[in-house]
């Protein structure tokens, strides 16, 4: 899979592995987090990813308690 995340002028295209999941997504980011504290390493996702997912969860809560309205990116106040 490919994903590309942020702005119109500065856009980050990346491939992503597909890997095969034998785990629930909790159980399989607890196992992450408990080998990477164990032996190291880099995590699947860094902190600037999980930066632009909170921003895309909080303006969908905010666009909820809005009426539903248009938020618009990104959120200066996140």
């Amino acid at each position: 899979a490919t994903i590309t995340t942020g702005s119109k002028n500065n856009l980050l295209t990346r491939d992503i592995p597909h890997a095969q999941h034998t785990q629930g997504h909790i159980a399989g980011a607890v196992t992450e987090l408990v080998d990477l504290v164990r032996h190291g390493g880099t995590p699947t996702c860094g902190p600037k990813e999980a930066r632009q997912v909170m921003e895309v969860l909080l303006g969908a809560l905010h666009s909820q308690d809005s009426g539903n309205t248009r938020i618009q990116f990104p959120i200066q106040d996140a």
